[in-house]
């Protein structure tokens, strides 16, 4: 049995690329808003607190519940929040505020 490399390979890379851009499309920014997402129970008991206690600034309530947006810089929020059992994403697909950063 022959095996076709083309057949067999590139689902395998589409497979990755697809990730690939999934991930980076969904990274927070260095600087500005991210959506705050927990995926653990109790993981957002806390989070508007402890983000607040990274330099975070409150946006809005995420879409998801118990996720919240929040203004800030990626170094000084995100460490810690996988552990946290919280995903911190791009907030660019969420419609909420205003780019100034004022609610509607």
């Amino acid at each position: 049995m022959k095996i076709d490399p083309i057949r067999m390979f590139l689902p395998i890379q589409l497979g990755a690329v697809f990730c690939a851009v999934l991930v980076f499309a969904l990274a927070p920014p260095a600087q500005g808003r991210m959506l705050l997402v927990p995926i653990l129970p109790g993981s957002g008991a806390h989070l508007a607190a402890d983000a607040i206690d990274r330099g975070a600034h409150l946006v809005a309530p995420g879409p998801a519940p118990g996720s919240i947006v929040v203004d800030g810089t990626r170094s000084r929020i995100v460490p810690g929040m996988l552990w946290r059992g919280v995903i911190p994403m791009t907030a660019v697909f969420v419609d909420c505020g205003d780019p100034k950063g004022g609610a509607r």
